[in-house]
């Protein structure tokens, strides 16, 4: 046995057994609360990246490619209320619907946590739909 192969397999198996359980919980707050890429989430907790994104969907967990194609698939119908808004909702949507920015590189704009930046846009998009709704049923 050569001078290192003893402690760094030792250390290997140590370091896999020290790795967090992917909960749900985990992820959610890792992923969309933290707003972690998978590489950092899989380089944070020791997992692989395919192992990172298999425990997402068995956890049935929305990933920012599902749920950030919906602000940049808004209808112009909605888009015309946009002023409707308060400055920090037009501001996301408008980087993120009409110039094409990713939810982490918006917060990044604004100085804020991509949670933040999620939330006004839902927000935004609620209101949105339901200024729609009403503008139609007048």
């Amino acid at each position: 046995m050569g001078s290192g192969d003893g402690p760094s397999e030792v250390r290997d198996a140590a370091d896999e057994d020290e790795r967090p359980e992917l909960t749900r919980e985990f992820l959610v707050e890792l992923y969309h609360d933290r707003g972690l890429s998978i590489a950092e989430i899989a380089t944070e907790t020791g997992w692989s990246k395919a192992t990172v994104w298999n425990w997402l969907d068995r956890h049935d967990i929305e990933t920012r490619e599902t749920k950030q194609s919906q602000f940049h698939d808004l209808d112009d119908e909605l888009l015309q209320y946009l002023d409707w808004l308060t400055p920090t909702q037009q501001a996301d949507l408008r980087g993120v619907a009409i110039e094409g920015r990713g939810i982490a590189e918006q917060a990044r704009e604004r100085g804020v946590e991509p949670i933040s930046v999620w939330q006004s846009l839902d927000v935004a998009v609620e209101r949105l739909e339901a200024i729609a709704a009403e503008q139609a049923g007048e």
